[in-house]
């Protein structure tokens, strides 16, 4: 260690060492490297190669091609389940199909088999239709409800409910909906 405050002599005598030396002479090593080991130790990672801009733009490019891919799996998601029957239309055809057949007019054909069937009275008038699925009486049954007497799988409730008419349209894997209308007029 050099002491840089003293300018005595005697401080240099000490050290035995001179300016000259030290910049000439490097400290001497610890350890015994052979001369043909390499200049980083082994445990060292090797230097990362840079990517210049055209890494990464092409990592750009992927991340972008990605989240494209993902949109286009939704919008085709979407699509695929968009496009399934809504239950909410063909109730709405059925609760036409039947008040076309009260007022005389039943249609050809029917996407439930068969088309509504009605049967007149001396006072009254009921259209039927067979093989509902569930959701479809549900809804059906509501609107039709509006518009008179409705009678599911057999049973006429007394009070109109969500709940009751999930209840009746369940009994079976398909129900069969009876109308009765109030607005006819023979």
């Amino acid at each position: 260690m050099t002491h840089y405050g003293s300018t005595s002599g005697h401080d240099f005598e000490s050290y035995n060492l001179s300016v000259t030396h030290q910049r000439l002479t490097p400290p001497p090593l610890a350890t015994s490297v052979p001369h043909h080991a390499p200049a980083t130790p082994p445990h060292s990672r090797p230097p990362r190669k840079r990517h210049g801009k055209r890494g990464l733009g092409r990592w750009i490019l992927w991340e972008w091609g990605l989240v494209i891919a993902l949109l286009a799996g939704l919008c085709i998601t979407l699509l695929v389940i968009s496009q399934g029957p809504d239950p909410r239309r063909q109730a709405n055809a059925l609760v036409d199909q039947m008040k076309a057949a009260a007022l005389g007019h039943p249609p050809a054909q029917s996407p439930f088999g068969t088309p509504p069937r009605v049967t007149r009275g001396t006072h009254d008038m009921l259209v039927s239709q067979a093989n509902v699925p569930p959701k479809i009486c549900v809804l059906a049954g509501w609107d039709l409800f509006r518009l008179g007497n409705i009678t599911i799988n057999g049973v006429t409730p007394l009070r109109v409910s969500a709940e009751k008419l999930v209840d009746l349209c369940n009994q079976a894997e398909t129900a069969t909906l009876v109308w009765s209308p109030r607005l006819v007029a023979h």
